[in-house]
């Protein structure tokens, strides 16, 4: 190998990989930024309050005039997808670079133009003359053959946030081997077009497959840089791995955010929906079930010669799946499964991306096909994406569809170990929202809550006044037990026996009927600061959903409660309890999905914050609330209701002191 030249300013070593970055401003950016401002005023064009483009790795990287690749002889891991923002692709980029030497190229599944749905063999690229290294032929991982005269390997391909897309196995396995030959990764870093805030199980059995490298859950919401950290740390790969990150993106983005190109990654991914859809839809894919190849809607339907579409469509619309609708549909794909056969099945509509869970319409869809159909329909080849046994033969022969509960303790672990790896924010709406208590207004109280007397008198959290002094007048009698679990909200926590039910912690409760994520922030001082709690359990959303507040309200109400419960307390875990349903408040039901939506990507996406779904349990097989779990409001729980919560949160509190 030739001996490379170590850009200055650059360290590394292989238990540290290298994250470049670049400062998002500097005297450049700015005066270019001022430049364009002035022309786009002088032509009197509306100005954009910020460039929309997202910048990738490779952007970021020609920008710098490729320090991080000079005197480095690199062999590409690319297709279609690795372009800069101006149109130019990698290869082009990389073949005319400074001081750096383009020797051979290696090409994922599809092949380097991303045109072929079949195993591919070596060719030669018309375009460079270099040999183009198939991984999706016969071999999976490069050779030690293939990397002669290679000291380092980039990786640039556009991943859709699925476990079982294969293009982030290919970088897992080139990872591998580059490992074993001494030479060095570089992965330029590409958004997660899905976003980066949605994570959903359930997780694989096993791994170490093309279609599941690592244990992680179906949807992981990483990017291809970000994953490429964690198997590195996680699975001991001891590579000299180095990431350039992108600038401009933040994790609550969809695709559709960054400014850039839709560039279909593989020949039946071709919009945002069918990626958004992809790991539902295609978790039946291994079946004898058409998922919409050969039709210009691959991934938004489905179905086969044998389905009863009217039967399927009212069956999956019936179980009230969060952000998805489905219309009764028949169709004729002219290539892959049932070519030229017409099919009975569903057209998929996504109807609320955000509280949309792919995880559970997936098993949905196949527990439908297999309670309709159980004939034809082979179930258990669901299981040769997923690599769950034990869940698939329970989805196939339950009365109802899985429940995401068995997963949730895995999927908390999964975060943590995932957390270390983050290199983005998830960004906000406005910094106000996140660093000021809440203004000191409110919805007025919800029918049937329970609420102090003045509460007719008072407007604003203000009503809550001789409530807050209650508690202040019993602490000062009897001093509570600081340091271990506060539980505040409304009256869900006011009925909710914790002392008795988490008796091995030191408890607090301090909810307060009829109350909502702003009357808590409003009273953190007193009700929350004086505690010093190590863990705080939030349960609120239910009245502020009931009384006309979105949910896109109720994230921003609960990130500035989050900010003003740390400002003296920066290290408490903060828990918040999922929005349950209830017959009294049916109506507000999808709101209060979307609202949980909204404030687990914001727990996914923060440092020391849980999203606990307390929802699921109280839901019976028709997929109304349990009557026996709540009292005779039909409102609030009854003794049956917090004996199926407590021993949900109970081990979720233990890990979290644990930790600490």
């Amino acid at each position: 190998m030739a001996p490379s030249r170590e850009p200055r300013g650059i360290a590394h070593t292989r238990r540290n990989p290298t994250v470049h970055r670049t400062p998002v401003e500097n005297g450049r950016t700015v005066a270019r930024r001022a430049t364009l401002l002035a022309i786009v005023a002088a032509l009197a064009l509306p100005t954009l309050a910020e460039p929309p483009a997202v910048l990738n790795g490779i952007d970021v990287l020609a920008r710098d005039g490729f320090t991080a690749l000079r005197g480095r002889r690199v062999g590409l891991i690319t297709n279609h997808t690795g372009v800069a923002i101006d149109g130019r692709s990698t290869i082009e980029l990389l073949r005319t670079a400074p001081e750096v030497t383009l020797v051979a190229l290696f090409s994922p599944e599809h092949g380097i133009t991303g045109q072929r749905d079949e195993k591919i063999g070596h060719s030669v690229d018309p375009a460079t003359g270099l040999k183009v290294y198939s991984l999706y032929g016969e071999t999976r991982r490069p050779k030690p053959e293939m990397l002669d005269g290679i000291d380092t390997l980039v990786y640039d391909i556009q991943d859709i946030g699925t476990r079982f897309y294969t293009y982030i196995a290919t970088m897992g396995l080139a990872m591998e081997e580059a490992a074993r030959a001494r030479i060095r990764v570089v992965v330029l870093d590409r958004p997660n077009p899905i976003t980066g805030v949605r994570v959903f199980g359930p997780f694989n059995e096993r791994d170490g497959e093309f279609t599941a490298y690592h244990k992680s859950p179906l949807v992981h919401g990483m990017t291809v840089g970000e994953l490429a950290l964690l198997f590195n740390a996680e699975r001991n790969l001891g590579c000299d791995l180095h990431v350039i990150a992108m600038e401009g993106w933040r994790r609550d983005m969809w695709f559709d955010a960054t400014g850039q190109r839709w560039i279909n990654p593989s020949p039946n991914m071709r919009s945002l929906t069918q990626a958004a859809l992809y790991p539902a839809v295609g978790m039946i894919e291994a079946c004898k079930v058409s998922v919409g190849r050969g039709t210009d809607t691959p991934f938004e339907r489905f179905g086969a010669p044998w389905i009863r579409e009217l039967e399927l469509a009212q069956r999956l619309n019936a179980a009230n799946l969060a952000g998805v609708r489905f219309v009764p549909f028949r169709f004729t794909p002219n290539a892959s499964k049932f070519r030229d056969q017409e099919c009975g099945g569903a057209q998929v509509i996504l109807t609320h991306r955000d509280a949309f869970d792919p995880a559970a319409t997936g098993l949905a869809i196949a527990h439908a096909l297999e309670a309709l159909h159980p004939q034809e329909f082979d179930h258990e080849n669901v299981n040769r994406l997923l690599f769950n046994e034990p869940l698939i033969r329970a989805n196939g022969t339950n009365g109802t569809p899985v429940n995401p509960l068995p997963w949730q303790r895995e999927l908390a672990e999964f975060n943590t170990v995932r957390a270390r790896h983050l290199l983005y924010s998830a960004g906000a709406t406005g910094s106000s929202d996140r660093a000021a208590p809440a203004p000191a207004t409110a919805a007025p109280p919800a029918a049937g809550a329970s609420a102090p007397t003045e509460a007719s008198a008072k407007t604003g959290p203000e009503k809550w006044e001789s409530a807050i002094a209650a508690f202040e007048t019993q602490d000062r009698k009897s001093s509570p037990a600081t340091g271990g679990v506060l539980f505040v909200g409304s009256s869900s926590i006011v009925g909710w026996p914790t002392a008795r039910g988490f008796s091995k912690h030191p408890v607090v409760n301090r909810g307060f009927g009829g109350s909502t994520i702003r009357d808590s922030t409003h009273y953190v001082d007193r009700i929350v600061t004086p505690y010093r709690p190590r863990v705080i359990v939030l349960y609120a959303g239910d009245n502020d959903v009931a009384a006309g507040a979105s949910a896109d309200q109720v994230r921003r109400d609960f990130e500035s409660f989050v900010a003003a419960a740390r400002r003296d307390n920066p290290r408490a875990w903060i828990v918040f309890l999922s929005i349950k349903p209830s017959e009294s408040r049916w109506d507000h039901w999808p709101e209060m999905q979307k609202a949980n939506a909204a404030v687990r990507s914001v727990c996914q996406a923060g440092e020391r914050l849980r999203f606990i779904d307390v929802a699921s349990p109280l839901l019976g097989e028709n997929g109304r609330p349990r009557a026996e779990l709540f009292r005779n409001d039909r409102l609030h729980l009854s003794e049956a209701g917090y004996a199926a919560w407590t021993p949900i949160v109970a081990p979720v509190l233990d890990e979290l002191l644990r930790a600490d």
